[in-house]
């Protein structure tokens, strides 16, 4: 019997209108802090081994590697965020309480421009290295720039913004996502995507798996000794859902790179988990925060998916 090794790291074409389906015996990676139970009902950050092997490096973590035990339901992060960008355009009210997951959200998906999400990621995270990367290109490349002078991987007219994967920020998110969506899916996948922000990893951020309950969900520790079959997400996905092709102009370069490499401190996916299980007060009341902002926003989102199959139950003698 083996098992599912599916490179999540590489780029997969969009899933819109439809889940994800991991099967059973897929297996899921994580560098995590041995203090705690890894296996919890919080929002969980997985990956490819060779990504998990990097966090596993850090003081007090391990490398685990986990498996499904039977089918989970995910959906495509971009899908999400569609339904995110037309849900937040029909807000109910501008209090801050609505507001304030509409403004993380939108920081930390890039689901507003560009000039916006640099002026509040400046406001946020003060210091960090991503910023000056965005702030310097936004100077360079986009500024008083008229359509014909835009760089052309962006809108001519509203360049939009990028995926900012902040430990913190993105710790809120999945909180908030799962408080919407937590009852009908099991979390959702980020594919491999380009970012000015992220210059630790030379300007993209690596395609992971979040499990918003690994514990409900079934996740468990792989067994030690198994038989490994190696898959491509687009090869799982060929076989779960049509296909239908739009093409772009798009071109790809190498760059020759020299010289000594600046060193950056990596954004620790699970650091959100770990402060939350050593009960740091801000991260706490972020936490809190999330919630409270999943459980309003649940009442205005509602995702139904219409082709899960038919409950099965035991049917029993009509006459008993």
């Amino acid at each position: 019997m083996s098992y599912l090794n599916i490179d999540f790291d590489q780029y997969f074409d969009p899933i819109y209108g439809t889940t994800i389906m991991l099967p059973e015996r897929c297996l899921l990676y994580r560098g995590y802090d041995t203090t705690y139970d890894p296996i919890s009902n919080r929002p969980s950050h997985y990956s490819t081994q060779t990504v998990a092997s990097g966090y596993a490096k850090l003081p007090n973590h391990t490398l685990g590697v986990f498996t499904t035990t039977h089918t989970i339901q995910l959906l495509d992060l971009r899908y999400i965020c569609v339904i995110l960008q037309q849900a937040f355009s029909q807000r109910p009210n501008n209090t801050y309480e609505t507001l304030d997951p509409i403004v993380r959200v939108s920081i930390g998906y890039g689901l507003c421009s560009f000039s916006d999400q640099l002026i509040y990621a400046k406001r946020m995270f003060q210091g960090s290295e991503g910023v000056k990367a965005m702030e310097t290109y936004f100077n360079n490349k986009l500024q008083e720039k008229i359509p014909n002078e835009m760089p052309l991987t962006v809108h001519p007219l509203t360049p939009k913004g990028v995926r900012i994967a902040e430990t913190q920020n993105d710790g809120y998110i999945c909180d908030f996502l799962k408080g919407i969506f937590g009852d009908k899916i099991d979390g959702f996948i980020a594919p491999r995507l380009s970012s000015i922000y992220h210059v630790e990893k030379g300007g993209y951020n690596t395609g992971e798996v979040v499990i918003f309950d690994p514990k409900n969900s079934g996740i468990i520790f792989s067994p030690s000794s198994i038989s490994i079959k190696n898959l491509t997400l687009e090869n799982l996905l060929d076989a779960q859902s049509t296909k239908i092709d739009v093409k772009y102009n798009t071109t790809t370069y190498r760059e020759r790179r020299g010289g000594q490499k600046k060193q950056f401190k990596s954004q620790d996916p699970n650091g959100y988990i770990d402060r939350l299980e050593h009960n740091d007060p801000e991260t706490l009341e972020l936490h809190k925060g999330a919630v409270r902002a999943g459980e309003i926003w649940k009442k205005y989102i509602k995702y139904q998916n219409h082709y899960v199959p038919h409950p099965r139950t035991t049917v029993q003698n009509w006459w008993s």
